[in-house]
């Protein structure tokens, strides 16, 4: 999952294996009817196909063999995905560029690159080299003689890569692959949307791309959840994180992040309650920012502050008092007093902390 952002100083970033055959290769074909090709419509919900919707979705009954679906999704949703940004499949689209006459050339690129052989025989996926292409992609899609067609047609593509990886026939499939596909099929996203947006061609309605990428990348009790946990991150915390950010990409790096904080134990926490950082005011102790202070509490009159509240039209503010530096008065607000704004967060949220 090289293809994704992490801290820099986060440990060596996961290794996805390359699961095909030496024969398993890219035909070079248009992306979205390589089902057709393949034989594999019935892997394939019929609302992500091209062609052929009666052939019977059988995936959820009768799942294909591990090892051929993740060779499939590699070679697919990966490699073919690759070659479609890089126009080097052939196409049915009268739309988009001539066929490259170098698109053999450009495949073997991309495996060369892209599948990375160690030393042990062992071979790996890497998205690395992609990142340094996104100029040329956009460049590619300039060439179109109708650019809009051509955005029209890529973003397809990256629906149905989008539909295929998040449909219940990638169940089991190695976590890692699945990952890579879906950073790289956010990162070409990112590119059709903003890149393209950036570059000058004129009046053209971009297409739809903001597809679920991160889909169960957070899955409850997951080695990511663990490993956030184990991290300092708290429960809450992660639903929170889950809900705010939408991309891969940022939960990939959040995911990456120590939250360690001394004297926090997060043991007792909910997804929507984070016991550590609840007060309880009856053994709550203040402590001193330095060893050996014997500074008292500032300390107000409640009472003072709820007759401001109740009986006037304005709030209350803290003064000092003139006589005594280390008291605090409280006075109704009056036009042209200057202050500091406090807050505090109700009890009934998941951080209660007094002022």
């Amino acid at each position: 999952m090289d293809i994704l952002c992490s801290p820099e100083n986060a440990s060596q970033a996961e290794e996805t294996r390359y699961l095909c055959d030496a024969g398993d290769r890219w035909d070079g074909g248009p992306f979205v009817t390589f089902p057709q090709r393949a034989a594999i419509l019935h892997m394939v919900p019929p609302s992500f196909r091209q062609y052929n919707l009666d052939v019977p979705y059988t995936e959820l009954i009768h799942p294909s063999n591990l090892n051929a679906r993740q060779s499939i999704y590699t070679t697919w949703l990966f490699i073919g995905l690759i070659s479609e940004f890089l126009s080097s499949n052939r196409q049915e689209d009268p739309d988009r560029p001539p066929d490259n006459p170098d698109a053999e050339e450009v495949i073997a690129s991309i495996y060369k690159h892209c599948v990375i052989t160690k030393d042990s025989g062992e071979r790996f996926l890497s998205g690395e080299p992609i990142k340094d292409l996104v100029l040329a992609i956009v460049a590619l899609i300039n060439k179109s003689t109708d650019v809009e067609a051509r955005l029209n047609y890529l973003s397809s593509c990256l629906r149905v890569a989008s539909g295929v990886l998040t449909s219940p026939a990638t169940r089991g499939v190695d976590r890692s692959l699945k990952f890579a596909i879906a950073g790289l099929g956010e990162l070409l996203s990112v590119i059709v949307r903003h890149g393209v947006a950036l570059k000058d061609f004129g009046d053209v309605s971009l297409p739809l791309t903001g597809f679920n990428w991160k889909h169960d990348f957070l899955l409850h009790d997951s080695s990511v959840q663990q490993r956030m946990i184990s991290a300092g991150w708290c429960k809450s915390d992660l639903s929170r994180a889950d809900s705010l950010y939408q991309h891969l990409f940022t939960m990939h790096y959040l995911s990456l992040l120590h939250r360690h904080v001394p004297g926090r134990d997060h043991s007792n926490c909910t997804g929507t309650i984070c016991a550590a950082a609840q007060i309880d005011n009856d053994t709550y102790k203040l402590s001193h920012a330095t060893e050996g202070c014997t500074c008292e509490e500032f300390r107000v009159d409640i009472g003072k502050i709820k007759d401001v509240l109740g009986k006037t039209e304005t709030y209350p503010v803290l003064v000092f008092d003139p006589n005594d530096e280390t008291a605090l008065l409280v006075k109704p607000f009056l036009e042209g007093d200057e202050y500091i704004a406090l807050s505090h967060v109700s009890a009934r949220s998941t951080h209660k902390v007094p002022v």
